[in-house]
Formats: C-alpha cells, structure tokens, sequence
C-alpha cells in the first residue's frame, strides 16, 4: 500500500504504483508499506532516488546506515516495536529525502503498531506545512519513541534484580 501526504493536506492511498497517475503530484511524503522492488525501481525512475543504501542495509549491522549524495539525502534505522504477541522485535524502516519529496518505507506490522498506539500523534501530521518540518516531526517522534522503549525495558529488566535483593535482605 501507498499513502501519499498531498501538499493540499489531503492523504491518498493506493495499492500500487500503477494507480498513480499524475506524476506531476504536489506532495510531501509518500510512505510505502510492505513495498516492493517494482515499487522501488518506480521511485528511481520517476524521481531519481539511490536506493542502495536499502540494498545493502543487512551486509554490516543491523543498527543504523547513512548515505548522502548532491541529489539526497537517505537513512535506514532499525526500529524495536511490540508485535501482536507483545514480544519486542526489530524491523527496518528507511528514509529518502530529495527535492521531489520525503519518501519512507516500513512494514505493515510496524505501520500497524504505530498507528493504532500512536494514532493521535500521526494526525498531526496533517497540520504541518513543509517536508523539512515532516521529517523533524518524525524524527522527534522516533527519538521521543527511543525513549519510550528503554523505559520500558528497562522496568520489566528492574523487577527481577529487585525482587531477588528485597528478598535476600528478608532472608
């Protein structure tokens, strides 16, 4: 699927490539969810984006990849997130940011996940008026997000450590 932010703050989706048929959109952010290589090679061809950073991402580590070109700008990070079975799991998710726009790609679980804990959140971004202030919105959330995880994790890993010493004390 597709979602496609429109400068005019209306949001389209489609299921493909194929139904876009104004390649002269006025838009933001184009978000691919679950995408696919024809999908890819329809972003490099329509809008001259380097998608080798998304090729390549798994070949050093599974943290964080940079690449910065004259035309772009592109990242991909690993993001943790609850899945159905409440496990935290990793997924990539990439970032291209061009002059044509802020593209992103995710998967639907972790497009999921964020919309329905986050979904107040998200309609924010209709309100916001420029792709730079897209991005720092999303970045803010991602780093807010962070956060948000490691303190979780970091209560359920306390509670142990502190139920074995309160009940060596006792003993």
């Amino acid at each position: 699927m597709i979602e496609i932010l429109l400068k005019n703050r209306q949001i389209v989706q489609v299921n493909s490539v194929n139904e876009i048929s104004d390649l002269n959109l006025d838009f933001y952010v184009m978000q691919f969810i679950d995408y696919s290589t024809q999908e890819i090679s329809w972003v490099e061809q329509n809008f001259g984006a380097d998608f080798s950073i998304m090729k390549h991402y798994e070949d050093i580590e599974i943290s964080s990849h940079f690449l910065a070109t004259d035309n772009q700008v592109a990242f991909h990070i690993s993001i943790p997130y609850y899945n159905e079975e409440k496990k935290l799991v990793e997924a990539p998710i990439f970032f291209i940011i061009s002059s044509s726009g802020l593209f992103f790609f995710s998967s639907s679980e972790v497009d999921v996940f964020f919309n329905k804990t986050y979904s107040n959140k998200f309609s924010q971004l209709q309100k916001i008026a420029s792709t730079k202030d897209i991005f720092k919105y999303q970045i803010e959330f991602i780093s807010d997000y962070y956060a948000d995880i490691t303190e979780s994790e970091t209560k359920k890993s306390k509670r142990p450590f502190q139920y074995y010493f309160i009940r060596k004390r006792i003993l």
